[in-house]
């Protein structure tokens, strides 16, 4: 894999949707699983981790996201509208994961 990958628009673009649906299911599923089972009482915990640790992975994209922005020349090249659009899509992705992994500390999971 290219060493530049990571830095490109269009994983600095679609990083925040990819990994916020990826935390969606993988705590919905893991919910699903351990309710009926008798760790049931891990489901909170598996929550707040993966919670912390798809906050963590959306805002370390898009503060990349943001350096490219600012680092990149306005002569008019579409590359830097898309990592703005990569920034805001990082910011509404941390709102998202957080209303998927926050009620599991309000609510009871199962």
């Amino acid at each position: 894999m290219r060493a530049g990958f990571w830095k490109s628009w269009p994983v600095l673009l679609l990083a925040g949707p990819v990994i916020w649906i990826s935390h969606f299911w993988v705590v919905y599923l893991w919910a699903e699983a351990a309710c009926d089972r008798p760790w049931d009482s891990a489901v909170v915990l598996v929550t707040v981790a993966a919670t912390v640790v798809a906050i963590g992975a959306i805002v370390g994209f898009g503060i990349r996201a943001s350096r490219s922005y600012t680092a990149a020349d306005d002569d008019g090249d579409h590359r830097r509208l898309l990592y703005l659009y990569g920034v805001l899509l990082a910011g509404l992705s941390v709102v998202a994961t957080l209303f998927v992994g926050l009620p599991a500390l309000f609510l009871d999971p199962c």
